[in-house]
């Protein structure tokens, strides 16, 4: 048995939650926002933590990446984790070692990520409501620009 077997079934037992490990030394767990996948490698001889942000097929608007950018940046609004496209997904990514690792850190550490990647995912949606809004204002504003009606001049006028 494997150290990652053995930490997610502790977990498992201390949790309650039906966690199995796959044949790919894999645990797929769901949360209400997004998927979260860990990955063991062996050959690195660690867990790589997976939050699924955006499911693939689903388009990242230039405002959207731009954000995503932003947040990467040096990790600091990531809190050291990774953020890019894998798959043509927006994903949130993470390794740890799991040596001396008990279930109660390795769980800690795992709901740390997932807060961080809620936070993420948040202010990414707050782009794509902020830019839904202004395509709304935009389709309101197709008139423009118009002509004044009390003039007899060709003045233009645009929304300020």
């Amino acid at each position: 048995m494997t150290v990652f077997e053995s930490l997610i079934q502790e977990m498992a037992r201390a949790t309650g939650l039906p966690l199995r490990v796959t044949s790919e030394e894999s645990c797929f767990l769901e949360t209400a926002d997004f998927p979260l996948l860990l990955q063991y490698r062996a050959r690195q001889n660690d867990i790589v933590m997976l939050a699924i942000l955006r499911e693939p097929g689903i388009t990242l608007s230039p405002q959207m990446m731009r954000k995503a950018l932003e947040l990467s940046f040096n990790g600091e609004k990531t809190g050291g984790s990774y953020l890019g496209i894998s798959r043509d997904a927006l994903v949130l990514s993470r390794s740890i070692t799991p040596e001396h690792n008990k279930a109660e850190e390795f769980a800690g550490q795992l709901m740390s990520f997932a807060g961080k990647a809620q936070d993420i995912l948040a202010e990414i949606n707050a782009v794509e409501t902020l830019q839904e809004e202004e395509d709304d204002e935009d389709d309101e504003d197709d008139d423009f620009p118009q002509k004044s009606p009390n003039s007899s001049l060709n003045i233009v006028f645009f929304p300020v």
